[in-house]
């Protein structure tokens, strides 16, 4: 007797079967299309108010300029899926510019003490972040990002000597969209929230030493071309 497994199987069963083979098949494919090594440029703008106190001198506040910046950002990663729809990834990056130097002002008791200021920024931004990304279709990968890096000071005191701090230390978390142009070439977005965590550095103010506190937050819009070897 032939076996016909198909045969006693109505045609709205059999069309089911197949639809639902080529629906796993094309979630599977839609994962895959993101995997593998890229690199990236990527720029955009980024926005973070500063606070600034001395600790140890109640006489004394301190006033920083919050500029805007525009990164240049260097970023080599990898992405492999996890599953159907899911990926995972990680990154290296490097900022290829210094950020603009601020102002920083030094008052006592309101009034301004000119030659205690000083102007800094930070350079050599570098860091390490982390991805989880879904699969919208086969061109477009909706990620979220945690991000961590660090960079050091550079600037001059107001009394003319060098400033020197130590390095910064950032935390970032993004909301992101990376959309294929073809097999290699995509775009990306990225909606970032970003701290530097809280910086001391030690400042002799007259007579006294101070240590002073510093952090910042804000937010970064960020665009890039990317290509997936």
């Amino acid at each position: 007797m032939d076996h016909k497994p198909f045969q006693s199987m109505p045609i709205s069963s059999i069309f089911l079967l197949l639809f639902s083979c080529f629906v796993a098949t094309n979630a599977s494919a839609q994962a895959k299309n993101f995997e593998g090594f890229d690199l990236n440029l990527i720029s955009g703008f980024v926005s973070l108010k500063s606070s600034t106190s001395a600790e140890n001198l109640p006489s004394i506040s301190i006033q920083r300029d919050s500029p805007q910046s525009n990164p240049f950002l260097l970023s080599a990663g990898y992405t492999a899926a996890i599953s159907e729809s899911y990926t995972v990834g990680a990154s290296v990056n490097f900022d290829l510019t210094k950020s603009p130097a601020s102002n920083v002002n030094v008052y006592s008791n309101g009034t301004l003490l000119p030659k205690f200021g000083s102007s800094q920024g930070f350079k050599n931004r570098e860091g390490l972040a982390i991805k989880l990304g879904y699969a919208l279709d086969p061109n477009a990968l909706a990620y979220s990002k945690f991000g961590y890096s660090w960079a050091s000071t550079y600037g001059t005191n107001n009394d003319g000597s060098a400033f020197n701090g130590d390095n910064i230390k950032f935390t970032s978390y993004a909301v992101g969209l990376r959309v294929s142009l073809d097999t290699k070439l995509f775009t990306l977005g990225e909606l970032n929230y970003n701290q530097i965590l809280l910086n001391q550095t030690k400042k002799t103010i007259g007579l006294n030493q101070a240590i002073i506190d510093s952090k910042s937050d804000g937010y970064s819009i960020l665009i890039g071309l990317g290509y997936l070897f």
